[in-house]
């Protein structure tokens, strides 16, 4: 007989699932569903909570929301127990104010709850649901002797309830049969019809069993702007917490798909056509193989460019669409390391944009390989850059020749910043310096010359955004070339571009080219900073100029990709003129340094 309950917490308030999905006491007027608690014998150790409308569910500020919910539970005597979260382990409390909250330490009396037990549950839902769970726990050691499609779909609900909830061991174990058996696939899909089965299992699955076969969607529209939510973990939480069950088994089997390949680097790009050829034939001819790039809200002509480079098998492009105030850059990271199956081929992926260019020590390496390979003497998932500025050379227009001829090769660190290359496939998300594991691992990080990376001091100073910062800077062996600044042209073209980190947003002034943004960029121009000048072990991206312009030469000579090129040079200047014409239209809003900028161009 299946052992289920009400549950009453200490002000003897009845347990409901609220309005908005959440466990929370029930009160008076209030609109609430029915929830029932389950202890399966199997494992007395979790317990699982259903509504009885069949809608999901979440308790305190756990990300995770789906139709059955568990926690861990202790037992006191026959009636009474607490609750415990599966994310981090704390106590539930319900508190005066109708909330149930997942951050206590201790028991005491609040902790507490009481069982009912329910004997005449006339809801098949929940019943089938609950017995569901009973199987899986009989059958889950020897899921490869379930044959037909029947049981399987008998045993997803079962599974899916409890995955959050198994060993490592055991789960990899359980996802190693779904990835050898496509009706396991289907039957979770047809259980589960949401987008982490639809787009992410079925295409990651698709992908392993027959890579000549498998299509891609280069669009990533508004539905996958969930994936702009929570880029960087809260204060105490160390890596990306699931919202799903088939987001967990997505990701165990991402993690253990084995790459055929080396490097890659993942990029976003807003209007940033005229440096596309450069900057993809540059990292192409240093070793990279693979590039991913995102493009939004594109106004130039750098889709026509990608696609073409796209037909040539040189990169892959997507286009996403979002709505305002969504960070469009997270978004596309979180996309690329959820699914996209295709950039688990990577041993390694790189995240830098499109102003920053990747430089390795040419005296002491011989390529890139050599590099990773020296790095990968030591356990290692992640390698931070530091991020050296490069300066202006007191440039006023943009005229088309590489970074590396037009400005200073000399520049300074950046507030200590970093950009990292990691191992893609147990990441869950990315900020645009560092990346975010999936709460069943954890990275080994290391700096550019191997040794273990260290951001404790500025952890405790910025929290978790604290590790995009390096507390011992070594420029040696690899760095970062940033070229933040540029000319004074270009620079007012990056800034109607807003920042791909921020939330998308229309209010250029208000963002990318306020006055204080204004003012730095004055400071850097007039004042250029060296201090890499005397440092003879630095990086030199000199030592790769002849290999970068056969790359470049060998790209530019195919005849539809040298023609994308050229009338996206034409839109540029022709669309540069129109935007200079508005921002002088609204200078009397503008302060003394903007209208200074302005006033270097006024010959155009």
């Amino acid at each position: 007989m299946l052992q289920i309950y009400k549950i009453k917490d200490f002000f003897n308030r009845e347990l409901g699932r609220d309005s908005n999905g959440y466990v929370a006491p029930k009160q008076y007027k209030e609109s609430f569903s029915d929830i029932f608690l389950f202890i399966c014998p199997y494992n007395k150790n979790i317990c699982y909570i259903v509504s009885d409308d069949k809608q999901e569910l979440s308790c305190g500020m756990d990300p995770f929301k789906w139709y059955v919910y568990s926690f861990g539970i202790s037992y006191f005597d026959d009636k009474h127990i607490a609750l415990s979260s599966i994310e981090n382990g704390n106590f539930l409390t319900s508190t005066d104010t109708f909330q149930i909250i997942d951050n206590a330490k201790y028991i005491r009396e609040w902790e507490l709850f009481t069982l009912e037990a329910v004997s005449n549950i006339q809801n098949d839902y929940v019943l089938i649901t609950f017995e569901s769970i009973c199987k899986f726990h009989i059958r889950y050691k020897e899921l490869e002797k379930v044959f037909s499609y029947r049981e399987k779909m008998s045993l997803v609900p079962g599974l899916l309830s409890s995955v959050r909830t198994l060993e490592l061991s055991i789960l990899k174990n359980i996802c190693k049969y779904i990835m050898q058996d496509r009706e396991w696939v289907e039957a979770i899909c047809e259980y589960d019809k949401s987008i982490w089965g639809s787009l992410g299992l079925k295409a990651l699955i698709q992908y392993i069993n027959n890579k000549s076969d498998f299509t891609y969607n280069n669009i990533v529209d508004q539905k996958f702007d969930f994936l702009a939510n929570e880029i960087v973990p809260p204060l105490g939480v160390d890596a990306a917490r699931p919202v799903s069950p088939l987001e967990i088994i997505l990701r165990t089997i991402r993690a253990n798909v084995i790459p055929s390949k080396d490097f890659c680097i993942l990029a976003t790009a807003r209007n940033e056509g005229i440096y596309l050829a450069e900057w993809i034939a540059y990292h192409k001819s240093i070793g990279f193989d693979g590039f991913f790039i995102y493009i939004n809200d594109c106004q130039d002509n750098s889709k026509k460019i990608l696609s073409e480079f796209q037909k040539n098998n040189i990169v892959k492009y997507y286009e996403s669409f979002s709505q305002d105030g969504v960070n469009v850059q997270g978004k596309a990271y979180g996309h690329a390391l959820t699914f996209v199956p295709e950039i688990l081929d990577y041993r390694w992926v790189l995240i830098i944009d499109l102003d920053e260019l990747f430089v390795f020590d040419k005296n002491r390496f011989n390529n890139l390989k050599d590099y990773f390979e020296y790095i990968e003497k030591k356990q290692v998932d992640s390698i931070a850059f530091d991020w050296i500025n490069m300066g202006s050379n007191k440039q006023i227009e943009w005229y088309d020749v590489p970074y590396f001829e037009r400005f200073s090769n000399e520049g300074f660190h950046e507030s200590h910043k970093i950009k990292t290359a990691f191992r893609p496939h147990k990441a869950a998300r990315s900020y645009p310096h560092f990346p975010i594991e999936f709460n069943n691992y954890s990275f080994i990080r290391r700096n550019s010359i191997g040794n273990l990376m260290l951001t404790r001091i500025n952890e405790e100073i910025h929290g978790p955004h604290g590790k995009h910062v390096n507390d011992n800077p070594d420029p040696r062996f690899a760095v970062i070339y940033h070229y933040y600044f540029k000319s004074v042209e270009e620079f007012i073209w990056k800034s109607s571009r807003n920042r791909g980190d921020h939330p998308k947003s229309e209010k250029i002034l208000d963002i990318a080219f306020n006055e204080d943004i204004a003012k730095a960029y004055i400071e850097s121009f007039e004042n250029e900073n060296n201090e890499t000048a005397d440092i003879l072990s630095f990086p030199r991206i000199n030592k790769f100029a002849e290999n970068f312009y056969l790359t470049y030469e060998k790209i530019i000579s195919i005849p539809a990709i040298k023609y994308e090129l050229d009338e996206n040079h034409k839109f540029y200047r022709e669309r540069f003129l129109l935007l200079l014409k508005d921002l002088r239209n609204n200078s009397g809003n503008m302060g003394s340094k903007q209208k200074y900028i302005l006033d270097m161009l006024s010959h155009l």
